[in-house]
């Protein structure tokens, strides 16, 4: 699928300086204790990717950040990350319809994990005259594989989990956007958001955009 290729690139910092993009993939395990999520923003200028372990057990996530220029070439018809290193790499492929591979290492935390969907994406494309912004959002994924993160290994098999791949310019104004916050588990308050642990139930209520 082309919404799957990265559309971010250098020359945006001259022509399109407010462009953004992003992939996020989160999980959770079969007993809701470890949750586990990497995300790669893309702007004009560098590339950033943040992968985190929170195991409630441990009583603190563990995560790495590192600012990066991701090789993404444009014109694919599905997503290809790659970044080596002598601290480590990122390598995120695949697509929304055949599903991901990610491997990461950095400092301590690794993970060898394929992303399977399981149902069809949620696509969305605002006006691409005033906004030019998309989303592929894969609600129901099922994630395998294996994660270590300072001394503590993790295995996973069909865990429960989210991804999506947004681009373009965010407007200020959307009507799914309460959607998507229902999946990232976000709720809003009246003094503003609090971000909340995506629950299997809140993922599986959001089938049905009302936009």
């Amino acid at each position: 699928m082309l919404l799957d290729a990265s559309v971010v690139s250098r020359s945006d910092l001259v022509r399109a300086p407010r462009h953004k993009e992003w992939w996020y993939v989160g999980w959770v395990d079969d007993s809701r204790t470890v949750y586990t999520s990497f995300h790669a923003i893309r702007l004009p200028p560098v590339d950033n990717v943040v992968f985190t372990v929170f195991d409630l057990a441990a009583g603190r996530p563990v995560a790495r950040s590192r600012k990066l220029f991701l090789t993404a070439p444009a014109g694919l018809d599905h997503t290809e990350l790659r970044a080596d290193s002598r601290r480590g790499q990122v390598h995120y492929s695949g697509s929304s319809e055949a599903g991901w591979s990610l491997r990461f290492s950095d400092g301590g935390v690794e993970a060898d994990v394929m992303i399977r969907p399981t149902a069809p994406p949620f696509i969305k494309k605002e006006n691409q005259f005033a906004h030019q912004y998309s989303m592929v959002s894969s609600m129901h994924t099922a994630v395998r594989g294996s994660v270590g993160a300072d001394g503590r290994e993790y295995a996973f098999t069909d865990a429960l989990g989210y991804a999506d791949h947004c681009s373009g310019h965010l407007p200020r104004r959307t009507g799914w956007l309460a959607l998507w916050l229902l999946v990232k588990g976000v709720k809003a308050t009246g003094s503003g958001i609090d971000v909340l642990p995506a629950t299997p139930a809140a993922i599986a209520s959001s089938d049905g955009p009302s936009n």
